[in-house]
């Protein structure tokens, strides 16, 4: 794909971005993206044909610098088909960046995109349980590929303003025959059409003013991924709107608070290697398992010396080759970002020669979502909540006991784990249990248990326990627990106390000692096997006083061991 730059942004009040790009077009370039920059979701409003007034432009995409930039005198052939466009807007719409294929026309040489960001601040799906409170202009949004689930959901969202008075505009309504009378109470309200036979379809437009406070319901609305409802609801002035929805009690694949992001940048030398990434205010990140370095597909002029400074070396097209970060990378990752608002990371330069753009998917989880193990809390009805432990705001040299209870009106029960990183010691301390068995599922030593985006689904409710465990600044949980009929979790009891060393203040992990006719053998011989312990115990055997003696000496060199190894960096 050969794109051109952004050739002029408008900036409407500070809230909205209109930018218009320009994509070749040719039988070797119909793979084309769109995006915004972090914190934005794309509105696509229209794309056209374009076509050069002159020129030698045959294969367009291999000289985009004359064939594929606007200059007075081009013209368009014409829109794009329906059929195209709206596939577009349906990988696109309130996505951060999207891709996509385009059909072949021999009769142009770019399309002109005209698109929008939109800052997420302002965007409020209609399946959530939330509120958002603006200036200037806000947005009410639902995307039936959202939803995952096969009920009938009635739900409603109010939207209000002093002015008692908002313009609205449509971004894109897009509404299956099936599914558009369960608008129908609402379309009026907002001056839009009733559903046809088709269904209802509206492009970006003025629909007028409409008076506030008011209510838009849906009722007996069903799952189709290709139904779109965006409004677009705007003030006089910098009067504050605010957008409330009741919810609809269904699984929300990232539409409800917590949004996604992608974060493409230059991989090589130090001086273009800090990687910055960002939520808004009150949102907190959370890595997802895509965690990439790549290598254009074409990359005969991304140099290490150059930094990468050649527009293409660093994005990403959908056939450029790319590799998970390996593990000391994806720990390190974690370790700098999990649970920050905003985090500067440094990849290891390891092959700084190959690899040309480093790619990481992450999630921006809002506050309100969290429930800490330790501190306490609840939450009741939410289609998905966030766990979290750390270890490092714990009490120095104190211990806690105490539990987490997490349900659903019905099952399964999605969990996705973050990360969750205990010590040794902190392994027998910990348990999530559920249906299938308990996490940690396996813990060793010296590294204890290390788990990144690992998922599982429980049949069951889960509990999560806390047993005499031990404050260690390593020692981290951050999981994703989901369920489309809400979840309700309680966790508390969580009271710090010294540290009162025992048999459970470590754990026990097997060794691999000599047999007892080895044991024997080398005690008679004088010849330990160069297993001391089974030299001590064979002296002691008989004796009461020594067994407690031997008993003793071991805790206290596993408990100095243990305080000899390093902590996980802080969650």
């Amino acid at each position: 794909m050969k794109k051109m730059s952004t050739i002029f942004v408008v900036v409407f009040m500070n809230y909205l971005y209109q930018l218009s790009e320009q994509t070749c077009i040719s039988q070797s370039c119909l793979t084309h993206s769109l995006s915004c920059s972090s914190g934005q979701v794309l509105s696509v409003r229209a794309a056209y044909y374009y076509k050069k007034s002159s020129g030698p432009c045959a294969d367009a995409c291999a000289d985009p610098t004359n064939c594929c930039n606007y200059k007075s005198g081009d013209f368009s052939v014409g829109s794009l088909e329906p059929a195209t466009l709206e596939y577009i807007r349906h990988e696109c719409t309130a996505q951060q960046t999207c891709t996509f294929t385009v059909p072949y026309n021999s009769n142009s040489h770019y399309i002109f995109y005209n698109t929008v960001c939109v800052s997420e601040s302002k965007v409020l799906s209609l399946l959530c349980k939330d509120s958002v409170s603006t200036l200037f202009q806000s947005y009410m949004f639902y995307h039936g590929r959202h939803r995952s689930d096969s009920k009938a959901v009635t739900c409603s969202c109010e939207i209000d303003a002093p002015s008692g008075e908002l313009s609205v505009r449509s971004e894109y309504v897009n509404l299956h025959a099936t599914t558009c009378p369960s608008f129908s109470t609402s379309l009026s309200k907002v001056n839009l059409n009733a559903c046809g036979t088709n269904g209802l379809q509206k492009q970006y437009g003025y629909l007028g003013k409409v008076s506030v406070p008011l209510t838009l319901d849906v009722k007996n609305l069903i799952s189709r991924s290709s139904d779109v409802f965006w409004l677009l609801f705007q003030g006089a002035g910098s009067e504050q709107i605010t957008v409330t929805c009741q919810g609809c009690g269904v699984k929300v694949t990232g539409a409800c608070g917590r949004t996604q992001h992608v974060f493409v940048g230059c991989y090589g030398a130090s001086s273009c290697n800090s990687h910055t990434l960002t939520c808004k205010p009150g949102k907190f990140i959370g890595l997802t398992s895509r965690l990439y370095r790549g290598r254009k597909a074409n990359a005969a002029s991304c140099t290490l010396s150059s930094c990468n400074t050649v527009a293409d070396c660093c994005e990403y097209v959908s056939n450029d080759p790319r590799e998970l970060l390996n593990q000391k990378e994806t720990e390190r990752i974690h370790a700098s970002c999990d649970g920050k608002e905003t985090c500067d990371f440094n990849p290891d330069l390891s092959n700084p020669a190959f690899y040309t753009f480093s790619y990481y998917v992450y999630d921006c989880i809002p506050s309100t979502s969290f429930v800490d193990v330790v501190t306490g809390g609840s939450l009741s009805g939410e289609t998905e909540l966030f766990l979290t432990y750390k270890g490092a705001s714990r009490t120095a040299g104190t211990s806690t006991s105490c539990s987490c209870d997490i349900t659903s009106a019905s099952f399964p029960i999605d969990v996705s784990v973050y990360r969750l990183s205990l010590h040794p010691d902190s392994c027998c301390q910990f348990k999530m249990s559920s249906s299938l068995g308990a996490l940690p599922s396996a813990c060793a030593e010296p590294d204890g248990a290390k788990l990144y985006t690992y998922s599982f689904t429980s049949s069951s409710a889960l509990k999560i326990q806390l047993d005499n465990m031990i404050a260690r600044t390593g020692d981290s949980l951050f999981v994703r627990i989901g369920s489309a009929s809400g979840i309700d979790a309680s966790c508390g009891g969580c009271f710090e106390q010294p540290v009162v060393e025992d048999a459970t203040t470590v754990c026990q992990y097997p060794k691999n000692e000599t047999t007892t006719e080895e044991t024997a053998t080398g005690a008679s011989t004088g010849d330990n096997g160069g297993d001391e312990d089974g030299n001590i115990i064979a002296i002691a055997a008989g004796t009461v006083g020594g067994i407690v003696l031997l008993g003793l000496l071991i805790f206290a060199v596993r408990r100095f061991m243990r305080s000899k190894k390093t902590d996980p960096l802080n969650f």
